[in-house]
Parts: structure tokens; C-alpha cells; sequence
């Protein structure tokens, strides 16, 4: 141990010595010399433990804001919604385009079919959770299935229809008894209406919303689309909305055209045939308004209900319209399509009475072979329409006795 010097007689001594042995002068030991690193002071140690209690807490909640915030869903879920109206038409109308110009060029079944897989995708990256409010159309049909549940069939401006059927799409029942039953009785065909609710959704589907067309055509040029009504209620007219001071409810299709009595009526002309002119080229631009396909009208005739049936020819494609009356103008309403312009009223290549037929073997392969050419033959037909053609055909040939066990035959 190296000897040190006494401060007042300046001899050297050990610094262990308790007093220097020269001068009597006890010793007392320079800390600093001692140690190297001497001990903290009691200040220093409260502000280092401060320091660390500050630092633990910034850790700790900086650690619960990254997890809230990684296990937070990005929007709240009530902000989901399904697609809006024009989107979901804006599908479908590119579709039937992109179909029928297909068919038109002889794409083969494996074209076709990829069109049909392309839509899926373009309804899947709109379509979420389906629900959808305020969207308007007119009603097309009112009916009820064995157990007396409400089926309602609306038809879009688009061309697409969506109907509730409790055996397709067991959420869509109207039951008896209900608000919306009550709502239901009130509608006739034709009657604007705005609907909310929510589609079918069926990912695994070939179209990913439920839909209900028999064949992969009418699938694409006229889908009806399963969807489970919330809430229908009549479209607000024009002078009702004012009236109250509030904007008019938008309309589920354009208004601005005239009445088909109005157009027959409008004007005296000097020769039938101008009148005929007249009239048709009305109904192309009434239809056209509609953004329905009239390249040139062929044919109007009245229906037994008083409503005008138009007949219209589109690039080869023969296309039949009806014109409805509602609640804020006319609605068009296609009813038939035919490819290359065949005519619904062709019969198949050979017809016998049922009756005729010596066997039940044989009067199911009638039928089927019915089935087999009305499919083929009008391929945008449903299977309603396909039925209605065969009931014709059975009073044309005047087969009275399949008509009574079908009890299909008119009073």
C-alpha cells in the first residue's frame, strides 16, 4: 500500500494509521482518494427512481395503444353497407351487353360461362353484407306459396328483378299477420315502390348472390336476384312530396316521357299510316328513355288488360316491351326476348294431345322433349314463361281433357 504525506509535519505515514506516529495528528482519510466512484447521494437516488417510474409507465402505455389499435377493426361494423343501386345496375346492364355480344359473335359455352364467373367477381367486390335502403322499382308480381307467405317480385330500372320466395331462400318468408304482409295486400303491378333489405349472399355460388334463372341466358340478360324485404313502402308522387314541402322522392324510372294513351291521342294526322309512324317512333324514344335496347318499333298492339305491348327490333334481336302505368309516369317493362328475331308463337317441330299418347312413358318423354326445345329455343325464357307457351299449345290443339287435369283450360 503506497505511504502517504501528513499534513502538518509532512512525513509519511500509512493511510491506515489512525494518527501520524511523527506529530500525533490524527488521520482523516480522503474519500476521493479511496474510491473511485463514490456512493450516489440520497438525491440522486430519488431522481433516478422517478426517472424509471416515469419511463415504465410511457412503456406500458405506449404497449395497450399498439394492441387496441392492432385489434381494433378498422371502421366500426355499422358502417357496412351493400351496394348502392346504380352500382348493382351498373353490373348487371355491363353483363348483358358483354353477353349478348357474345352470343352474337358465336362464343362457345366456355365463353359464355366465363362471363358469367366474371360477374360473380364484380358482385363480390361490391356486394359485403347485401343490405341495401331506399332503393326504388315497380312491382311485377304478387303472390303467395301453399302456406299463404307473400312472394313480391320487384323489377330495377336496370332490367333486374329481385323477389323474395320463402322455398329459394327460407329468410325471405312474408308471413301473414305481419307489417310488411299489410303493405303487401296494398300493392297492385306497376306501382312504384321503394324497398330496403338484403340480398342473398352465397359465396360459394356460381353468382355469388342467389339467384333463381333457370338457364345460364336468362341468368345473365334478365336475373332475378333472392332478397329478403325489410321494409316496402309506396313511392312518394310528385304532387304529394311538394305539397308537404319536401324534395320529391327520385323516381324509379324517368318521367318525362308521355302516356301511351296520350300519344295515341295527341294529334289528329292526315293518314293512318302516318299515325302508325308516329306512334311508333314515340314508343322507340319512350322505350330508348328507359335505356331499354329499341333500334326500330315493330309492332304495337293493346293488351286484354289495356296496357300497349311494343314490339321492338335491336341489331337482329327481337325484344318485347309493355308499357305500365305508374305512379309518377309510364314504366317500361320487358317482358320477352328473342334471339335473331324468332317468334314466340313457334311451335315444336311435332305436337300431339297427351291424351293421344298411348302411354305415361310416352307422355313424360313429350314433355321432357317440350322442355329440351323451349330451353333451347328461348333461352332467355323462365320457366313460367316455357309453361304458359306449352298451355297455349294445348289449347290450339284443343287438348280439353290434359287441360281439365291441369284445370289450365279458361272458364
Amino acid at each position: 500500500m503506497p505511504l502517504v504525506k501528513c499534513p502538518d509535519c509532512g512525513n509519511d505515514i500509512s493511510p491506515s494509521a489512525p494518527s501520524c506516529p511523527h506529530c500525533g495528528r490524527p488521520q482523516s482519510f480522503d474519500s476521493t482518494r479511496e474510491l473511485e466512484h463514490p456512493p450516489p447521494s440520497s438525491a440522486h437516488v430519488r431522481s433516478t427512481t422517478v426517472r424509471n417510474l416515469v419511463l415504465g409507465v410511457a412503456i406500458f402505455a405506449a404497449f395497450i395503444i399498439f394492441v387496441h389499435s392492432t385489434s381494433a377493426p378498422p371502421y366500426p361494423s355499422a358502417t357496412v353497407r351493400g351496394p348502392t343501386q346504380d352500382q348493382l345496375c351498373n353490373v348487371v346492364q355491363s353483363f348483358i351487353r358483354q353477353y349478348r355480344e357474345a352470343e352474337k359473335s358465336g362464343a362457345n359455352e366456355a365463353g359464355l360461362s366465363q362471363l358469367r364467373y366474371n360477374r360473380k367477381q364484380s358482385l363480390s367486390s361490391i356486394m359485403n353484407n347485401g343490405k341495401v335502403t331506399g332503393w326504388t322499382g315497380v312491382v311485377k308480381g304478387i303472390t303467395t306459396d301453399r302456406d299463404g307467405a307473400g312472394r313480391l317480385a320487384v323489377q330495377l330500372s336496370c332490367g333486374a328483378d329481385v323477389r323474395s320466395d320463402v322455398e329459394l331462400y327460407s329468410e325471405t318468408e312474408i308471413a301473414q299477420g305481419t307489417a310488411l304482409y299489410s303493405t303487401l295486400i296494398s300493392l297492385t303491378p306497376g306501382r312504384n315502390i321503394t324497398i330496403d333489405g338484403t340480398f342473398e349472399i352465397t359465396r360459394n355460388g356460381t353468382d355469388y348472390v342467389g339467384e333463381r334463372s333457370l338457364t345460364e341466358a336468362g341468368s345473365m340478360t334478365n336475373p332475378e336476384f333472392n332478397f329478403a324485404f325489410e321494409s316496402i313502402s309506396p313511392a312518394m308522387d310528385q304532387d304529394s312530396s311538394t305539397a308537404s314541402g319536401s324534395a320529391p322522392a327520385e323516381p324509379a324510372t324517368r318521367t318525362g316521357a308521355p302516356e301511351p294513351t296520350a300519344i295515341l291521342a295527341a294529334e289528329e294526322p292526315p293518314s293512318s299510316s302516318l299515325q302508325a309512324t308516329s306512334d311508333k317512333l314515340r314508343f322507340r324514344d319512350m322505350i330508348r328513355q328507359h335505356n331499354r335496347k329499341c333500334e326500330s318499333v315493330v309492332g304495337v298492339k293493346t293488351a286484354d288488360t289495356g296496357q300497349d305491348v311494343v314490339t321492338c327490333q335491336d341489331h337482329g334481336d327481337q325484344y318485347v316491351y309493355k308499357i305500365l302505368a305508374g305512379d309518377t309516369g309510364p314504366v317500361v317493362a320487358m317482358i320477352d326476348y328473342h334471339s335473331g328475331a324468332s317468334s314466340p308463337e313457334t311451335a315444336p317441330p311435332t305436337f300431339e294431345c297427351p291424351e293421344s299418347l298411348p302411354t305415361d312413358a310416352a307422355r313424360q318423354e313429350a314433355v321432357s322433349n317440350y322442355l329440351d326445345w323451349g330451353m333451347r329455343t328461348y333461352p332467355h325464357w323462365t320457366i313460367a314463361q316455357i309453361v304458359k307457351q306449352r298451355v297455349k299449345l294445348l289449347e290450339s290443339h284443343h287438348c280439353d281433357k290434359t287441360l281439365a287435369n291441369i284445370r289450365a283450360k279458361p272458364p
